[in-house]
Parts: structure tokens; C-alpha cells; sequence
């Protein structure tokens, strides 16, 4: 599935990111591939984009982080300073560098929120991070059962686990920029993309996608 928008490197995109914005993720697992076609979509991961300066954090956080929630603790999550599966809040470069040299993404798309957040959007994401930030990433099995669940049948399914686009999805309706007439775990990554129908409040859009370009070291 092709994948356009207008490339750009990480320095001009690092000061034009802003809280709230997405990152969807591409890559080409085997198990990426499933989803591919289970959702119809080349995005298999998603995340939000969060600067640490709207959430009162210290010089210790990096400036720009990820929320996002994954089965692997490889990155090292900002608050608990080791890494952590499930939500978490990881350093956006770090992170990008290290899922290009695993080799599992290798395709990065970001999609801007048009209307910057103000401090009462910000006081609900902190409401939102501290809860969901126990939970775990869902086994495959309860991946999937989720998914279909929460597409299918329109219900939240429970014990609480957070998959990647319900994790957004959850984010965006407590800080009250999506509609809450589907649960979280209703949406996948394709309805945050370009080919998507999300009903978002208070004027919301989401932008042109926004290509990362990397350096990808070749195996000699």
C-alpha cells in the first residue's frame, strides 16, 4: 500500500511538532503484516506526539516525547527512567532511531493537529496519563479480540489493556478532542490516517501527512 505526503527531515520537523500531534508507523513484520490486512491500511503502530513543557516536566524528560503504548520495553520510558511496556512516555528521537536500527519500522508519518492545545486540554491529558499508565499491552490473542469487539460490536472490552490506537483514542476523548460515541478500542491506525473518518471536537483537524526521512545505514 503506498504511503505519499511531503518529506521532511528531522530538524525541520522537530520545531513544528506540538502536543496532540500523531505519528503513524510502518513497518514490514510478519505480524505488521497481518494487521496490514486485517485493518486495510499501511500503518501497523501509532502515537501522540507530547512536549514535556505541557505536562510540568523537568530538565530530566526530553523536550519532545512519544505516547504511545507497545508489547516491548525497549525505549526507555521518561517518568520511570528504564524501559517499560505497555503506555508509555519515550524520547521521539531516541525512539525512532532505535526502531531503524531493529529494523521493525522504517516508515514514519506525521499528521499535525491544526489548532495548538490550551492548558485546560493539558490538565486533561495529565488526568489521562496517570491512570492508563499501569496497564499492559494486550496478549496477541486479546489483541485481536479487542479489535474486534470494539470495531465490530461497538463495546469496550475488559479487564482494561491499552493497544496502540486505543491508547490515542482514549487520550484524545479524556483531553476532549474525540467524539466518545465509539469506545477506544473501536479505532486502529488507519482512522487517524489520511483515509480515515474520526469525528473530532472543538474544531479539530488533522493534517497533510508529513514524511520522515531517515538515514538508513545499508548491511555491508
Amino acid at each position: 500500500m503506498s504511503i505519499t505526503g511531503k518529506n521532511v527531515t528531522y530538524e525541520q520537523l522537530a520545531p513544528l511538532l506540538k502536543t496532540g500531534d500523531i505519528v503513524l508507523f510502518h513497518g514490514d513484520s510478519h505480524f505488521q503484516d497481518i494487521i496490514d490486512k486485517l485493518t486495510g491500511s499501511p500503518y501497523n503502530h501509532m502515537a501522540m506526539v507530547v512536549l514535556s513543557k505541557d505536562l510540568g516536566g523537568d530538565d530530566t524528560m526530553a523536550p519532545i516525547m512519544l505516547w504511545e503504548s507497545t508489547p516491548y520495553a525497549i525505549t526507555e520510558d521518561q517518568r520511570l527512567h528504564r524501559p517499560k511496556a505497555g503506555p508509555t512516555l519515550v524520547d521521539l528521537k531516541t525512539r525512532i532511531d532505535q526502531e531503524v536500527e531493529r529494523g521493525m519500522f522504517f516508515r514514519f508519518v506525521f499528521r499535525r493537529l491544526a489548532t495548538p492545545l490550551n492548558t485546560g486540554n493539558f490538565k486533561k491529558l495529565k488526568h489521562a496519563i496517570t491512570p492508563a499508565y499501569p496497564d499492559k499491552f494486550p496478549t496477541d490473542w486479546w489483541f485481536f479480540i479487542k479489535g474486534i469487539l470494539g470495531r465490530i460490536f461497538n463495546r469496550e472490552a475488559q479487564p482494561s489493556t491499552f493497544f496502540c490506537s486505543e491508547l490515542i483514542a482514549y487520550t484524545y476523548q479524556k483531553m476532549g478532542l474525540l467524539s466518545t460515541k465509539h469506545p477506544p478500542d473501536y479505532y486502529w491506525p488507519k482512522d487517524f490516517s489520511l483515509k480515515g473518518q474520526i469525528d473530532l471536537l472543538q474544531n479539530e483537524t488533522l493534517g497533510e501527512n508529513l514524511l520522515l526521512e531517515l538515514q538508513i545505514k545499508n548491511e555491508s
